[in-house]
This record gives C-alpha cells, structure tokens and sequence, in this order.
C-alpha cells in the first residue's frame, strides 16, 4: 500500500480537481458548504440528498458544478459544538463512508476552517 500524500492548497474548492470532495452538513450550512450545496441545487439536486441527519452521509455527483467527480455531505452536530474531538469524528466517518463506495477514489478534497487560529484557542 502506498503512503498518502497531503496537499495544502489555497484557491476555490469548487476548482479543486479531486474524485471526491468532502463537506460538512453541520445541521445547517456554512461557508463552503453552503456555496457547493447552492451550485448543486441550481443544478437539479434534490435538497434532502445535501442534508444527512448527524451521523449520516451523502455521497453525490459532483454535476459539473465543482472539479471534483463527487461531493460527500457528512452530518455532523451543531457547528458550536463542531470542536477538534467533532472533527476527527468526521473525518474518520467520511473516509470509512468512501471506503466502502468506491475503491477507484485516489484524491480527495476537503477544506480547511479559516478560523481555525481563533478556535484552538477557544477549544
């Protein structure tokens, strides 16, 4: 098995060319979160598919609106409660429900809070 490769990138998520993309639905939407589910919607996308219930995940075609192939909703609590103990809870549910989809996905895309600096001092 090969080691993973990490990648910081700053720029559009919806521009980053990935097989999948990786998004919050933190019971509402947020930032990035929200600009995707809006492209996705003017696209024809059913609005419950972007709304998994906290624990559940949506795994969606990206439909030509973002680089990447498909786009996960991941549910997850209230965002102010969204800590870093939440965030890895996240992670590992997004990359166990891709693991279990598709064993042709190689690159993913998620994005990073802008705000992390104020939170973990909050945290």
């Amino acid at each position: 098995m090969r080691e993973p490769k990490f990648e910081v990138l700053t720029g559009d998520i919806t521009e980053i060319r990935a097989d999948v993309l990786i998004l919050k639905f933190a019971q509402a939407f947020y930032g990035a979160d929200r600009h995707v589910a809006n492209l996705l919607l003017q696209a024809g996308e059913d609005p419950t598919a972007l709304q998994p219930k906290e624990g559940g995940f949506r795994i969606l075609d990206g439909r030509g609106v973002v680089a990447a192939r498909k786009v996960i909703f991941v549910g997850v609590s209230e965002l102010y409660s969204f800590g870093y103990e939440a965030i890895r809870i996240f992670a590992r549910r997004a990359l166990a429900a891709l693991a279990g989809s598709d064993p042709k996905i190689r690159h993913i895309a998620a994005t990073i809070s802008s705000n992390w600096k104020r939170r973990a001092r909050n945290d």
